[in-house]
């Protein structure tokens, strides 16, 4: 899918949930660094598909990786 070509190397989604009447994707996931979530977040902003990646939040857990959640919109074919 658009989804996973977009998602970088270092970089797992743990959710995805889409909320169909506003075409809002929300994710979180883990990423090994910080950059490696920047990287996420520049793909899904030049991709054709989707656009507005905002990062609501992010934090290196205890385990090192980097804990975010992320929204986004879906830009259905033809509209």
């Amino acid at each position: 899918s658009a989804l996973e070509a977009a998602i970088p190397q270092h970089v797992s989604i743990k959710s995805i949930r889409l909320d169909p009447g506003s075409a809002v994707v929300h994710m979180t996931g883990l990423a090994v660094t910080v950059e490696d979530v920047t990287a996420l977040t520049v793909t899904l902003q030049d991709h054709a598909i989707f656009r507005d990646p905002v990062l609501g939040q992010h934090r290196v857990g205890p385990d090192g990786l980097v804990e975010f959640d992320l929204t986004l919109r879906y830009r259905q074919p033809g509209v």
